[in-house]
């Protein structure tokens, strides 16, 4: 079964909603308001028509109330607050897989990759002329304390549960257009970040935005230059890769994106990974689907084929799957079918995905500002007795950063640990 979406966050793939008014100036023929007005009527009757039940959450009278009122305040807002207000509505639908994209010219983000643990947020990444954040925790952007930063930005941020809507979080704390037309920063060419450093000493500093691409092309500093890190850590781009685990007599496999590596498809790597397996007399298998936000979920099929070949893998308490808020979509499916079908046992914290949910999606175009709008075309019931938001894991555990920067992995570690009662 495949549930294909081009919906993961990244730092490279992530699209800004804050539209230029260039993008309206190139149409001359008509006001730039009554250009808007257009997109947004467009907007709402195919968005309304092509999804497949726009309304299970957010009832048609409200749909519309939201649009019109819009409508109505278009001269009074800028182009990127009308993005926002888009962006907004878009959320209220409860879909995590409909959402907005629009032409990547003049998106930037601030060049700080974010990870999020017990204690709060913390720099994981960013650009050498920043490394003195690295291991830092954010504590406030601009002058906003970073509590009120993530309850305004909630609003803007499709999701199909809470879980989803604060993982997604670490993207919005960067994006730079959406930080200025929320008023979070002042317009300018660098925003306000304050920190508390590994000492507990305040840090602040004015962080340049930079397009994606040159961020992922930028000299990186992780936290790794800082301190111990876990091996989870390594190799955080690749969309794969493995390692034999020796004292544990365990094959950990991070599987970070569903789908094939160019250099080396998914069917290759499994080979390779397995003539490992075979040769170590492996005794248990650890799949790592923190970072896994989705793509093909068929994908991973070959490596479900090879694990029922060895039945020693699959028996209770041999096969982890470790998850987090992030994991989402076409990895929530993977996960479910090796809890269901393969015996796994879930780790971690519970996924952003929700459990009965739409998916299977598609893009249309507004007329003039350009905007792609992804929407859902089917309904994936994939626990039929139930409708929560989450599906609980089996055994519950919160990174900490304390643990993180001693190069402990307790989600891990707590699969490591696991005996069979």
């Amino acid at each position: 079964m495949k549930f294909v979406t081009q919906f993961k966050f990244t730092v490279g793939a992530i699209l800004s909603l804050v539209l230029l008014a260039s993008a309206h100036a190139q149409t001359n023929e008509i006001s730039r308001d009554e250009r808007w007005r257009e997109d947004v009527r467009f907007y709402s009757a195919e968005l309304s028509k092509r999804h497949k039940n726009l309304f299970f959450q957010l009832s048609k009278d409200e749909f519309e109330r939201e649009v019109k009122n819009l409508e109505a305040r278009i001269p009074r807002l800028s182009d990127g607050r009308i993005a926002l207000e888009l962006m907004r509505i878009t959320a209220r639908v409860g879909d995590g897989h409909t959402n907005l994209f629009t032409p990547p010219s003049g998106m930037t983000f601030f060049p700080l990759r974010l990870e999020r643990f017990k204690e709060g947020w913390f720099v994981a990444q960013t650009t050498d002329e920043y490394k003195q954040a690295l291991g830092a925790r954010l504590v406030r952007i601009g002058d906003v304390k970073l509590e009120e930063v993530a309850q305004r930005l909630k609003e803007l941020i499709p999701a199909d549960n809470e879980l989803d809507r604060r993982s997604r979080l670490r993207y919005f704390f960067i994006w730079s257009g959406v930080l200025q037309a929320e008023g979070i920063l002042p317009q300018g060419e660098t925003g306000r970040f304050t920190f508390l450093d590994r000492n507990g000493k305040q840090l602040t500093l004015d962080v340049r935005p930079i397009p994606p691409e040159q961020f992922l092309k930028s000299q990186l500093r992780d936290l790794s230059d800082v301190g111990s890190a876990p091996l989870s850590a390594k190799n955080a781009q690749s969309n794969y890769w493995f390692e034999y685990l020796p004292d544990a007599r365990t094959l950990y496999l991070a599987y970070n994106q569903c789908a094939n590596d160019a250099n080396k498809p998914f069917m290759d790597f499994v080979k390779e990974l397995f003539a490992v397996v075979d040769a170590q007399s492996t005794e248990r298998f650890v799949v790592d689907l923190r970072r896994n936000g989705g793509g093909n979920s068929a994908v991973i099929k070959s490596l479900y084929d090879e694990l029922k070949k060895r039945p020693r893998l699959i028996d209770k308490g041999k096969l982890f799957v470790l998850v987090s808020n992030a994991t989402f979509s076409s990895a929530f499916m993977n996960m479910l079918e090796m809890r269901d079908r393969m015996n796994a046992i879930l780790v971690g914290e519970p996924s952003g995905q929700k459990p009965n949910a739409y998916g299977e999606v598609r893009r249309f175009q507004l007329p003039h500002s350009k905007i792609e709008v992804q929407y859902s075309t089917k309904f994936w019931e994939l626990m039929k007795d139930s409708d929560s938001p989450y599906l609980p894991v089996d055994i519950h555990v919160e990174p900490t950063f304390a643990d993180y920067t001693q190069g402990r992995d307790a989600v891990l570690q707590a699969a490591l640990d696991y005996k069979a009662k």
